[in-house]
């Protein structure tokens, strides 16, 4: 009887056999999906890779320095005649003590004595001076001529400069020169005065006022400008001009950033409010997509995401914020896309999504609606998971930075003071303004210090 070879196949027990040949055939097909699609370095895994990390180079880019003065800009603050007001009224004094000023006219003793009130601003200057506000100072008046007194009252009005002061990318400070007024008219209203004497009287009334509102109020600070608490806290935003435009009573303050803006998204700021509102924001809505990469690059919105589209550090699917713009309705469409790059179905998928704008507790809230997908490459099963996003843990990120953005209210007020903002309206255009909220001043409040 012929035997087998102790070391060929039909030496092995028949059970033996039977699982060497299944191991045999495990291994043969494994193989065949290998020769077919290697699932970490097939061609169209590297290429879409390679486009991934591409994107990423530039992602929330940073300039050393935000834009030197001019237009156009991202971004504009526009303060109200009122809101002007306001602001001086939460820093400066209205308690001045009442001035005496006395001369001798012809040998008869002649005095004024000033009771002054907290001085009104109107913006827009006189005489050509056109970063100027003039402002009226009422009083109440006491003349005294020879031992006799007569009362009255009176105004002063004078102008003054608006003055900027540039802290680097920290903050920008905005003053009201009152220590270089210039009195331009004083209306008095008085009897029982001899006429000899009221050139005199004016005379002194004017020095009076002029000493209350240069050494009283002197440069006063109003606020500092500064960017927005996020992140990493290297996001900066700058003050520029002011623009004062005296036909609509408004200061337009252009900001600058130092957020990188590939299309140079700006706004044609408009110095027009609405009735009623204290402050106007114009935001190109490239300011708030620069702001939200980022906050992805700082890690701030998770990168990776599983397929319910929920954050998660080993998740198979990456997304990079694509654009931000206006859209019909006054929507801000926003698409990103969503990038498998191993595993062996790669590719990607645009999704958009868009943001509809209400106003809720005084603020301005962001809602994702109609989320689709507009282009898809190579993507296997990543499309029937799409659906998944418009609840997304990443488009909710997108919408709290996104409120942040709108809800501008870094307005620091002298003696650890800031502005209360309630939001009033909005608007979203399509053309040259970009997105329009309108806010009023609630009150002024103590700052919440960490």
């Amino acid at each position: 009887m012929k035997t087998a070879p102790p070391h060929s196949l039909e030496a092995l027990p028949p059970q033996w056999l039977v699982r060497f040949c299944q191991l045999t055939a495990a291994f043969a097909m494994v193989a065949g999906l290998f020769s077919g699609c290697n699932l970490t370095q097939n061609s169209d895994c590297v290429s879409h890779s390679s486009n991934y990390e591409a994107s990423l180079i530039d992602e929330g880019a940073l300039a050393a320095e935000a834009p030197p003065e001019g237009v156009p800009y991202p971004m504009a603050i526009v303060l109200s005649q009122d809101a002007v007001n306001k602001l001086f009224a939460a820093v400066a004094n209205a308690d001045v003590p009442p001035l005496t000023i006395g001369d001798t006219i012809g040998g008869v003793p002649l005095s004024v004595t000033l009771d002054a009130q907290l001085p009104l601003i109107q913006v827009g200057g006189v005489n050509g001076c056109l970063t100027c506000l003039f402002s009226s100072m009422g009083f109440g008046l006491s003349v005294n001529v020879a031992g006799v007194a007569v009362g009255g009252t009176g105004a002063a009005a004078f102008q003054f400069p608006l003055f900027v002061q540039d802290n680097g990318l920290e903050s920008t400070s905005f003053f009201a020169q009152l220590a270089q007024s210039e009195v331009v008219g004083i209306d008095l209203q008085i009897d029982g005065i001899p006429s000899a004497y009221m050139a005199p009287v004016n005379g002194l009334v004017t020095m009076a006022a002029n000493a209350i509102i240069t050494n009283e109020y002197g440069d006063t600070k109003l606020f500092d400008l500064n960017a927005w608490e996020v992140g990493d806290g290297d996001v900066k935003l700058v003050g520029r001009g002011p623009h004062i435009d005296a036909a609509q009573r408004t200061i337009v303050i252009g900001m600058q950033s130092n957020l990188v803006r590939p299309e140079n998204g700006s706004i044609q700021w408009n110095p027009a409010l609405p009735e009623g509102a204290d402050i106007g924001l114009q935001i190109a809505p490239e300011l708030i997509e620069s702001l939200i990469r980022r906050m992805m690059h700082e890690d701030h919105i998770p990168r990776s995401y599983n397929e319910s589209g929920q954050a998660d550090s080993m998740g198979s699917e990456q997304v990079t914020l694509n654009t931000m713009r206006a859209g019909e309705n006054e929507l801000l469409t926003t698409s990103f896309r969503l990038w498998r790059t191993s595993g062996g179905f790669c590719g990607f998928a645009d999704l958009q999504a868009n943001l509809g704008l209400s106003i809720s507790d005084k603020k301005l809230r962001f809602a994702a609606q109609n989320v689709k997908i507009t282009d898809s490459a190579g993507v296997g099963n990543l499309l029937q998971y799409a659906s998944n996003w418009g609840g997304s843990e990443f488009l909710s990120n997108v919408i709290d930075y996104s409120e942040i953005t709108v809800n501008y209210n870094e307005f620091v007020i002298p003696g650890g003071k800031k502005a209360d903002m309630s939001a009033e309206s909005f608007r979203l255009d399509l053309g040259s303004e970009g997105l329009s909220l309108f806010l009023n001043i609630e009150a002024i409040v103590d700052a919440v210090t960490n």
